[in-house]
């Protein structure tokens, strides 16, 4: 027990490991080195889906990612087996590489608030300060060799500082001096989006089907498909609006998780055919004295060959509209009116898609119907309706909550803007001087063999 106790050796038993005359040095399973660099610097992970804090212990799904693959990297098993052979302790280069420079050490050293900080902030005596991380990382006070070179480590950290700061700097520089430019980009953005059609969602009163499926409508106006899934199916949709001077429809066929390949058709692959897009205005009370809206100028996003978006106002239910191979993605049509149309008091919309593929499975999985005012030529795209809004709105009449909304979408597209504030925080400002200081030793002593095997 005596000698299995220790791992020194002598000239005999060196490369003995048969008869367990000394105790072999073994790295800490990769569980337990995640949690004890949590523990040694005070700062708590964070595991994606789990509470701050949570030990890499406890975590029952051997599928729960770590930043980095830190466990995949320092062993720990996919426990496809029951056997412990599965795990591997070794130190191979994967191993090296995400303990030196890997995110769980460098974000648990940096944590401003760990426990290296608060010993450098309450602690003023740079030797003091050492003790207290050696104490804290290896559990004995440091050899008076090892204070000088850690002080001598502090001081060589300076050069690093001023290059980080400098680094910083530079960064934020950039910044800034971009966003000194984007009141005149926004006012140059708003102009180009002064032809951008504005649509208004239909308010939808009453949804049928006529083949059996379920029409459900959604908070956002939109309406999914569901239960049985036959044809020829007519989608049948009531709906109102105070819009006057109508100048076409818009249809959004949208994707979906329920459907088959997202949608946003209900065939297996996803596709659908509206083989007639049909309007009809009357008065609710009297269905039967509806009439029809006469349509043209039909335009897509997308249509499939042979399925133009022409064929779905063509008054022919043996030509249609379809997407393949642009499946999985939503897309847009519109359809002009050839007059304007103004509902007066009592009439409804009454909207038709008419579906009749052969195979009676390609009907529209989900979809959402709006109007709109504004004059031809339209746009297929255009800013969401609160944005639209918005900006219809004249700036000096526009509410504090409208320039807010205007300004966080605005910036939301802004491609360099977003790339220089992810350089910026890729290139934080450094802490002060003493501070990186002791957080390069922390980090040394983290990687040192005295922290990462058990003697």
């Amino acid at each position: 027990r005596t000698y299995q106790l220790s791992v020194a050796t002598n000239d005999f038993n060196a490369d003995d490991e048969l008869n367990y005359s000394h105790a072999l040095a073994r790295r800490l399973p990769a569980e337990v080195l995640f949690d004890a660099i949590h523990r040694v610097t005070g700062s708590p992970s964070r595991i994606p889906g789990l509470p701050a804090g949570t030990r890499a212990a406890q975590l029952v799904d051997s599928n729960v990612a770590i930043p980095g693959a830190f466990l995949e990297l320092l062993g720990k098993p996919a426990r496809e087996s029951a056997c412990e052979c599965e795990r591997a302790n070794g130190v191979m280069l994967g191993s090296v590489l995400g303990l030196v420079n890997g995110p769980v050490v460098n974000e648990a050293v940096r944590d401003p608030n760990n426990r290296i900080a608060k010993i450098v902030a309450a602690e003023k005596d740079d030797t003091k300060a050492i003790e207290e991380i050696f104490f804290a990382v290896l559990c004995r006070k440091p050899t008076a060799k090892e204070v000088q070179a850690s002080l001598q480590a502090i001081k060589d950290s300076e050069a690093d500082h001023e290059r980080l700061r400098v680094e910083f700097q530079k960064y934020a520089d950039s910044l800034a001096a971009y966003e000194k430019t984007l009141p005149a980009k926004m006012a140059e953005w708003e102009k180009s989006l002064q032809n951008q059609t504005s649509w208004d969602v239909l308010s939808v009163t009453d949804q049928k089907a006529k083949a059996g499926a379920t029409l459900a409508k959604q908070p956002d106006g939109s309406i999914l498909a569901g239960g049985k899934n036959a044809g020829p199916e007519f989608y049948t949709v009531t709906a109102t609006t105070t819009q006057t001077g109508i100048t076409a429809f818009r249809l959004e066929v949208l994707t979906d998780p329920s459907l088959p390949a997202q949608g946003p058709g209900r065939a297996p692959n996803g596709n659908f055919v509206l083989n007639e897009f049909k309007v009809m205005v009357g008065p609710k009370d009297k269905p039967a004295e509806a009439k029809p809206v006469a349509l043209h100028k039909a335009v897509a996003t997308f249509a499939q060959d042979s399925f133009p978006i022409g064929n779905a106002i063509d008054g022919n239910p043996a030509t249609g509209w379809a997407l393949s191979p642009q499946l999985g993605k939503s897309h847009v049509a519109l359809f002009e009116t050839k007059e304007p149309l103004t509902l007066a008091e009592g009439q409804v919309l009454t909207i038709t898609l008419d579906q009749q593929y052969l195979d009676k499975q390609h009907n529209i999985g989900k979809f959402r119907l709006s109007t709109t005012n504004a004059k031809p030529p339209l746009s297929l795209g255009g800013p969401p309706e609160p944005i639209a809004k918005a900006l219809a709105v004249e700036p000096e009449k526009r509410t504090d909550a409208q320039k807010t909304e205007l300004t966080n979408y605005y910036r939301s597209l802004d491609a360099e803007l977003m790339r220089l504030q992810r350089e910026l925080a890729e290139h934080p400002a450094p802490p002060e001087k003493r501070l990186l200081g002791m957080q390069d030793l922390t980090w040394a002593l983290l990687n040192s063999s005295q922290f990462l095997f058990n003697y």
